[in-house]
């Protein structure tokens, strides 16, 4: 009973978390970070609530100092649910967080990779992933409690920030989301 009562009520969190984001969105406080500095920094907040094992299966790899303007809060919150995702069906496998510089018609943009090498997620369920409460075949039946709104809180607040949240296409099993913003690091 405890267990799903704290279920329900980071569930509700999240949702007044969104409605707030929605409400305050026009007027949020967007500044410059260094984004390895922000996934080092939310990984190991995230990493707080984590068994030791779980917490060990995280990497994080930053191969550039990157800038993108982002508002804290709510990139915390978008990034964790990625980990979380990752975590709950990555069939205790390592997850890899990767930092990477992409340039793109003369323009700089901060990629972040986050890597599982779960079940991953079927062509069928790909087109859905970020429509509100949709879960995939299967896991709506699994034991894996959510209510499938974590990608769509996700991508709405990285939109946000003029940025993009995809999944990437890969031959390889498991699942790699793509979160990826304009650099606006000093050349």
């Amino acid at each position: 009973m405890r267990e799903e009562i704290a279920r329900v009520e980071k569930l509700l969190e999240g949702i007044l978390l969104l409605s707030e984001f929605r409400i305050n969105a026009s007027n949020m406080d967007i500044r410059p970070y260094n984004l390895c500095q922000l996934l080092h920094n939310s990984s190991q907040r995230f990493k707080q609530n984590l068994s030791t094992d779980q917490a060990a299966r995280i990497e994080l790899i930053c191969s550039h100092d990157l800038t993108v303007e982002v508002n804290e809060q709510y990139f915390y919150f978008a990034f964790e649910h990625l980990l979380n995702n990752s975590i709950q069906y990555g069939d205790n496998s390592k997850i890899t967080v990767t930092l990477d510089q992409v340039l793109l018609n003369d323009l700089k943009f901060a990629s972040v990779f986050v890597k599982d090498k779960g079940h991953g997620i079927s062509p069928s369920d790909a087109p859905h992933i970020f429509s509100p409460f949709y879960r995939g075949d299967g896991v709506g039946q699994s034991a894996i409690f959510g209510a499938g709104l974590g990608l769509t809180y996700a991508k709405e607040i990285i939109n946000s920030f003029g940025g993009t949240l995809r999944l990437v296409e890969s031959e390889e099993k498991g699942t790699i989301m793509e979160m990826r913003f304009l650099d606006i690091s000093p050349s």
